[in-house]
């Protein structure tokens, strides 16, 4: 009987069941570390996700170059590895460069760039990393059936392949793809100003300014128990009973807490009244939704607690 030789290429579940075991491999390791840095991991906020990155950088940096023949956990429990276009394994160079690329998209997604000290041209690069890399990467993955490269191997000129298969011809990268992920970049870029302009209410705009809301914020940390607090009036249009437009607003604001008090309703009275007491327009409102949250994120494993209240006016008086 004729055997059919085995594509030297890896499929696209191979691929994909390879990455879940290696990120259940690395949430382990990130769980372990909660347990024994949490503290400092709940302190360190939105920017512990540095940790995940550096640890990941790290496990697929080294195990997916010549140094581990191409293969974390998870590709060599699938059999498949990480060359180049001669079937060899990449060097260790070529092998950080290549997750750095794949990673950054991701471990930047949950950051907030958009305080007060942000400059306003670095919003569109950062979108066109964050987002066009989360476009662009799962994008290729899926429609580059040919050579079955995206981004970072496309980058770095890797391939994902069988480890027991032996070099075969591949043919060309469509044409089109480039056209493509330029046209999702281009997307990308687009957002902030797309979301600006859709967000954008000369009305509201005369009801809120950046100071008030800061001095809010500002009145909110001062309380030690507080790591970081955030604050915003969303308003929305509706109809009342005669059928006429009405426009309503409503304060949102939040806290991170150093310690684990979500439960503690009389802790969030007390913040909601520092916002009733710091912000002047917010006694327009008809209510005051104050979101008590603990926990941390490193990327590679997150543990949040969090519960939101709801106070009205007289609630607070």
């Amino acid at each position: 009987m004729e055997q059919i030789e085995q594509r030297w290429i890896s499929g696209f579940w191979r691929r994909l069941g390879a990455l879940f075991i290696d990120s259940l491999i690395l949430g382990l390791l990130g769980f372990l570390l909660g347990l024994v840095f949490e503290s400092t991991f709940v302190e360190m906020g939105q920017w512990g996700r540095i940790v995940g990155f550096v640890i990941s950088v790290a496990y697929f940096g080294l195990m997916n170059s010549a140094l581990f023949n191409g293969q974390t956990l998870g590709k060599k429990l699938l059999k498949i590895r990480v060359v180049d276009a001669s079937n060899n394994s990449i060097s260790l160079i070529k092998s950080l460069i290549r997750y750095v690329i794949l990673g950054t998209p991701f471990f930047l997604n949950a950051l907030q760039f958009t305080g007060d000290n942000s400059p306003t041209f670095l919003i569109y690069p950062i979108y066109i990393i964050v987002f066009g890399g989360l476009l662009a990467i799962p994008y290729l993955y899926c429609f580059n059936t040919m050579t079955r490269q995206s981004l970072h191997d496309l980058i770095v000129g890797s391939y994902v392949v069988n480890a027991d298969a032996k070099k075969q011809e591949t043919g060309a990268v469509w044409k089109g793809h480039p056209y493509i992920v330029g046209l999702l970049l281009l997307i990308s870029a687009s957002i902030p100003f797309v979301y600006g302009t859709l967000q954008k209410d000369v009305a509201f705009e005369e009801l809120i300014t950046a100071e008030d809301l800061q001095t809010a914020r500002l009145s909110l940390m001062e309380n030690p128990a507080v790591r970081d607090a955030f604050i915003k009036v969303i308003g929305f249009t509706g109809f009342n009973e005669a059928g006429e437009s009405e426009r309503s607003n409503f304060l949102s604001a939040g806290v991170f807490l150093r310690s684990d008090e979500t439960a503690d309703e009389a802790m969030a009275k007390d913040f909601a009244k520092i916002v009733l007491s710091t912000y002047p327009e917010a006694e327009q409102n008809s209510q005051i939704r104050l979101l008590m949250t603990y926990g941390y994120d490193i990327g590679i494993f997150s543990r949040w607690h969090n519960r939101q209240y709801s106070f009205s006016k007289q609630a607070l008086e």
